[in-house]
């Protein structure tokens, strides 16, 4: 991680997903903010804060949204369900209190989200447990700004649990219509494929040192 950058990490995320140590940098003087959906989560915080004290980084816990770069960049923050289609990964379960329990919504799910002039809202998803649709429906009801310009990153639909959502998604990818899609890793091929097939105009395939430049009109 290079000086000055800021890591943002859901509580709630498996341990694979925390910051090593060896991530931060003893001069970065920034915050770092941490979500916790559930009391399962705590341990992760510790873990975090651990690490984060010796390096002189403060941890903040927040579910909600956040503010980056001077107010650039926005931090989804916890994602609000209201498809009818997204709900979740039935079968995933956290340690809540030593004992373990359905956790199908999965809330450490997160976007970052920049409104660029004259074209619209970028956002840019994780791994999309909150449903790729409710990513952008939440983005635009944080921001007020009714238009997708873009939308990259996973949309989590590999998988016999979710390919049954692909075609939902799709027919809600055309009603929202960003200009560009770029499906990554847990998207799965099934489900790019549908969207290159569908919205062939807005789909770019992406792939390790992609870099997509997308400036103010």
């Amino acid at each position: 991680m290079e000086s000055g950058l800021i890591r943002i990490v859901h509580a709630a995320a498996p341990a694979g997903h925390h910051v090593e140590r060896g991530q931060l940098l003893g001069d970065v003087q920034r915050l770092v903010e941490a979500e916790q959906h559930h009391a399962g989560g705590e341990a992760g915080v510790r873990r975090l804060d651990h690490h984060a004290a010796q390096e002189g980084v403060e941890i903040l816990e927040e579910r909600g949204a956040s503010l980056l770069l001077g107010g650039l960049a926005l931090v989804s923050g916890q994602v609000a369900r209201t498809t009818e289609f997204e709900k979740g990964f039935p079968i995933h379960y956290a340690e809540v209190n030593g004992e373990w329990k359905s956790d199908p919504l999965i809330h450490d799910d997160q976007a970052v989200v920049m409104n660029v002039r004259g074209k619209g809202l970028v956002v840019l998803s994780g791994c999309g447990h909150a449903g790729i649709i409710n990513v952008l429906r939440h983005s635009m009801a944080l921001t007020g700004v009714a238009k997708i310009h873009a939308v990259l990153g996973g949309f989590h639909l590999t998988g016999r649990i979710f390919e049954p959502l692909i075609a939902p998604t799709v027919e809600a990818l055309k009603t929202i219509g960003p200009k560009l899609i770029v499906p990554s890793h847990c998207t799965g091929w099934k489900a790019a494929h549908e969207i290159a097939r569908v919205l062939p105009d807005a789909f770019v395939p992406n792939s390790v040192g992609t870099t997509f430049l997308i400036g103010a009109n």
